[in-house]
């Protein structure tokens, strides 16, 4: 029974299209992992308790994260980030840009958002777009793309002993993550617009909302309240 279980596992992952070359531009890639790091590095370096090889795992936590769960959910191994050296050297570069920068940082509470913001577009941007290439249904991409934006996060915060910011009532987080997938979808396959447009839409979208949630107290209800 279990072979044959096996075997009925196996024969169902090989009706999936892998598709042999991914389109994915490198350039894009690479932003969401430089974007991602230095974001981790400097949150890391904010809480002045951990050592440069600490920053440097929560950097790799967000700069790495996000592409990893995508490729792990589509059973795309070894993950994109392990097949070039540009993404472990963009991780040390970000790293080391961030180090001065941290105490400059402190009472720039805004930068740190805006940052997350555009790691939650990046990444929202190369999850869906891969899933897509994968030829996996539409609601299926879309919350790869979403859960790509939102796992270098989820990643970092277990490290750092906090409650994943996804996880709990915060300003809109993993939603802001959807919109941009979603924008990413829309521009570049309905209505066919240039890859680098519908990225852009979709970190405007994502950006916009992050910020505006962050600013105003937006968030996602709070399922006490939603019989009252």
């Amino acid at each position: 029974m279990a072979g044959a279980a096996v075997s009925c596992v196996v024969a169902a992952l090989t009706l999936v299209p892998h598709p042999a070359t991914l389109e994915i531009p490198l350039w894009l890639n690479l932003s969401a992992t430089a974007v991602g790091a230095l974001e981790g590095a400097l949150i890391a370096s904010r809480r002045q308790k951990y050592d440069v090889v600490g920053v440097f795992v929560i950097a790799l936590c967000l700069g790495f994260g996000g592409g990893m769960i995508r490729d792990l959910l589509l059973g795309s191994l070894p993950p994109t980030a392990l097949q070039s050296p540009w993404y472990l050297i963009t991780v040390v570069v970000a790293m080391l840009a961030a180090l001065p920068l941290a105490r400059r940082v402190r009472g720039m509470p805004r930068l740190l958002v805006l940052l997350d913001a555009l790691t939650l577009g990046l990444f929202a941007v190369v999850g869906t777009d891969k899933a897509l290439q994968f030829q996996i249904p539409l609601i299926a991409a879309l919350f790869i793309g979403t859960a790509a934006s939102v796992g270098g996060g989820v990643a970092a915060d277990m490290l750092m002993q906090h409650t994943p910011t996804v996880l709990k009532p915060a300003p809109l987080y993993a939603v802001a993550g959807l919109a941009g997938a979603v924008t990413f979808w829309l521009l570049r396959d309905p209505i066919g617009t240039q890859t680098a447009v519908a990225v852009a839409g979709a970190l405007v979208v994502t950006t916009a909302l992050r910020m505006a949630a962050e600013r105003y107290g937006l968030r996602a209800p709070v399922p006490t309240t939603l019989g009252e």
